[in-house]
C-alpha cells in the first residue's frame, strides 16, 4: 500500500487519512459563520471572548492567551492545563502578537487543522483589534506618565457611572493636586518637574487596587476612580498615597505633598456633580493645610 500522500492518527477511523481531502476542516458554512463572528467587533477583550466561545464549539478548546507589546490576557481557565499551541499573528518575520491556545487533550490531526483555520480568521481580526487598541490606548493615555488623560478619565467614568446604576455598584473618586509644585519647576526646571510627575504617577500605581484606575489631567493634578469603594476604602487609599509620597526620594528631596478629594457617586450623580465635590473637597483640604501652616 502507497502511504505517500496519507499519514496516521489514532484519534480518527480508520487511522491513515488522506492529506489531500477537505473532510478533516470546517464547511465553507462553518468557516463563514467564525468569519462573520470575527468581524463584529474591532474592541479586543470583546473579540477574544467572542473567539474563544466561537472555536469551543469545534475544537476542545479550554482557553485562549493573547501576549502582544503592551500587554497579556487571558480568556478561560489556564491553570493545570498541559497541551498548548502557540500560533503568532502578523506578517511572516514581523508577528505583533502570539495566541496560545491551551486544551484539556491533545490534539488529533482533524482539530489542528481546524484550528490552524480558525485562527487565520481570527489573526486577521485580531491584527485589526490591536490597532485600534493602540490608537485608542494612545488616545486616551498621558505621555509623559502613562497613566490616563483627561480625555481617558471621561470615557472611563461614563462607563463606571453606567456600572453603577445598572448593578448597583459604588464607585469612589479622588481628586489630587501636588502641593509645591510650582516651586519645583521654576527653580529646578520642567525637566525636574517632569520627574517629580512621574514620581507621583509611580506612587498611584503602587497605592491604587487592580481594579482602579488613576489618570492625569495635566499640569499637577491627578485624579482616581475606584469601583466598589466606600468612604472608608476612599481614606484608607487616601493615607496609602500621602505615605507612598513621604517615601518617594524625589518626592521628598522637593517637599512635595498632596490635598486629596475624596466622595462617593450617588444615584443623583453625573459626571460633572461627582467631579466638582471631589474637586471642592480637595481644595478645601488645600485651604485647611495652608491654614495649619500658617498657625503653626
Amino acid at each position: 500500500m502507497d502511504y505517500s500522500v496519507h499519514n496516521y492518527d489514532s484519534t480518527v477511523e480508520p487511522g491513515f487519512f488522506d492529506l489531500n481531502t477537505d473532510q478533516y476542516t470546517l464547511t465553507d458554512a462553518q468557516a463563514n459563520g467564525f468569519l462573520s463572528v470575527m468581524l463584529s467587533t474591532i474592541e479586543l477583550r470583546k473579540l477574544c471572548t467572542l473567539c474563544y466561545e466561537s472555536m469551543r464549539q469545534y475544537v476542545p478548546l479550554a482557553s485562549l492567551t493573547v501576549q502582544y507589546q503592551q500587554g497579556k490576557f487571558s480568556i478561560g481557565e489556564v491553570e493545570g492545563l498541559d497541551y498548548p499551541f502557540t500560533l503568532t499573528c502578523g506578517p511572516e518575520g514581523g508577528a505583533v502578537a502570539s495566541v496560545t491556545y491551551h486544551f484539556e487533550q491533545d490534539l488529533g490531526y482533524r482539530h489542528q487543522q481546524i484550528l490552524q483555520q480558525l485562527h487565520a480568521h481570527f489573526a486577521q481580526a485580531l491584527q485589526h483589534a490591536l490597532a485600534y487598541h493602540h490608537a485608542r490606548q494612545a488616545a486616551t493615555r498621558d505621555m509623559l506618565t502613562g497613566l490616563g488623560n483627561r480625555s481617558g478619565y471621561e470615557e472611563t467614568l461614563t462607563h463606571m457611572l453606567s456600572l453603577c446604576e445598572r448593578q448597583r455598584q459604588s464607585l469612589g473618586i479622588l481628586v489630587i493636586d501636588l502641593d509645591k509644585f510650582k516651586a519645583v519647576n521654576d527653580t529646578f526646571g520642567h525637566q525636574e518637574g517632569d520627574q517629580v510627575l512621574v514620581a507621583m504617577a509611580n506612587v498611584l500605581r503602587d497605592c491604587l487596587r487592580e481594579a482602579d484606575y488613576a489618570f492625569r489631567f495635566g499640569g499637577d493634578e491627578f485624579c482616581c476612580l475606584l469601583p466598589g469603594s466606600t468612604v472608608e476604602t476612599n481614606a484608607l487609599i487616601s493615607r496609602r498615597i500621602t505615605h507612598a509620597m513621604g517615601q518617594s526620594p524625589i518626592l521628598n528631596k522637593h517637599f512635595i505633598s498632596c490635598s486629596i478629594g475624596s466622595t462617593i457617586a450617588d444615584a443623583e450623580d453625573d459626571a460633572c456633580s461627582l467631579f466638582e465635590r471631589a474637586d471642592i473637597a480637595m481644595y478645601r483640604a488645600k485651604k485647611e493645610k495652608r491654614h495649619n501652616h500658617m498657625a503653626a
